[in-house]
């Protein structure tokens, strides 16, 4: 049994701090197996698509509309957002952050890209009134129209803290100090 020091909060402050460490440790482990999930996800789902189309003869258009807007999870795809966020602004940011920005940018893009294709799809040929086909190009379209959101801001944080800093304008942590128009400096 470890020895106890005489201060009773100490031990929980210690524990916090532990876990507060592991999960530093652990953030980059976790947005890669989260890209590698949801890259897999995508795998499936392509399969199932091509899988139900070429050999249970479901019809081309028919497997779209069943199909269209499925390709990621929307909880998959937050929880990879999470980790990558976490990678990347969490001081300190990992060492492959900008890796696996692109990686889950690039699989939510592809996501994307295949809902995009399945609701233009979905719609030749499609059952039911105008209005039923209004509404399910309306719900395919949100779900495209999220997952671009989500690449573009995920590609936005792949790019390097020197571009982020030449973008801005902001001086870069050696240089200057006070505020930019020179208001507190020394003279």
């Amino acid at each position: 049994m470890s020895s106890q020091s005489g201060d009773p909060g100490a031990h929980p402050e210690s524990t916090f701090r532990s876990v507060l460490e592991f999960g530093r440790r652990a953030r980059e482990p976790f947005a890669w197996a989260m890209a590698a999930v949801c890259a897999v996800s995508v795998l499936i789902f392509v399969v199932e698509f091509l899988w139900s189309v070429l050999h249970e003869h479901g019809g081309l258009f028919e497997t779209s509309r069943r199909l269209s807007g499925n390709s990621l999870g929307i909880g998959s795809m937050a929880l990879a957002v999470a980790a990558v966020v976490a990678c990347r602004l969490v001081n300190p940011a990992t060492r492959h952050c900008r890796q696996v920005c692109l990686a889950v940018g690039a699989v939510v893009a592809v996501s994307g890209s295949a809902d995009l294709v399945l609701a233009v799809l979905s719609l030749i040929g499609a059952p039911g009134g105008v209005i039923g086909i209004i509404l399910g190009l309306v719900g395919d379209l949100l779900v495209v129209v999220v997952k671009a959101a989500v690449a573009v801001v995920l590609l936005m944080m792949s790019r390097r803290h020197d571009e982020d800093r030449s973008v801005l304008g902001s001086p870069a942590p050696d240089e200057g100090r006070g505020r930019p128009d020179g208001v507190g400096q020394d003279k």
